[in-house]
């Protein structure tokens, strides 16, 4: 079953330029977001509502979600990564108690909002295009990325 330590854990902190504000989320529970003028005022709204979320949850009264590990509605993805990576990606699973979905919705989800934050966007979807991606990026990663055949 997932955690709220692990929600917590995994919550990312972000400045939102479109809503001009601290926004605080995790991947692993996407229905609860907090926003607010400063980043420690938006953990603090995040903690408060995910403990008063997390209440409705253990008694299985929040609409459209039931305990346990949501079911992904995603593709498969198999890669070959480093030895050393794969072990590091294994011990940060087990300490989270996350899957290897889980963990990759993670990384990515961290990725986005810390360091190449979409444009008038909270969340990468399944809809955005490739195209989209580019023009998120800046131009000299986008022509390098293409250059490579990425």
């Amino acid at each position: 079953m997932l955690k709220k330590k692990t929600i917590l854990e995994t919550a990312v902190c972000y400045w939102s330029p479109g809503a001009d504000c601290y926004v605080v989320e995790s991947p692993l529970l996407p229905a609860v977001i907090a926003a607010e003028e400063t980043a420690e005022a938006a953990f603090n709204l995040y903690e408060s509502m995910l403990e008063n979320a997390w209440q409705s949850i253990l008694k299985d009264k929040v609409h459209g979600f039931k305990r346990g590990k949501p079911p992904k509605n995603g593709a498969e993805l198999n890669a070959l990564v480093q030895p050393d990576t794969k072990q590091m990606i294994d011990h940060l699973r087990d300490k989270l108690g996350i899957s290897q979905g889980e963990f990759i919705d993670l990384v990515t989800f961290h990725y986005a909002k810390k360091c190449e934050p979409t444009p008038a966007s909270t969340a990468l979807t399944t809809n955005t295009t490739i195209g989209e991606l580019f023009a998120a990026l800046k131009p000299k990663q986008a022509a390098s990325l293409r250059s490579k055949g990425k």
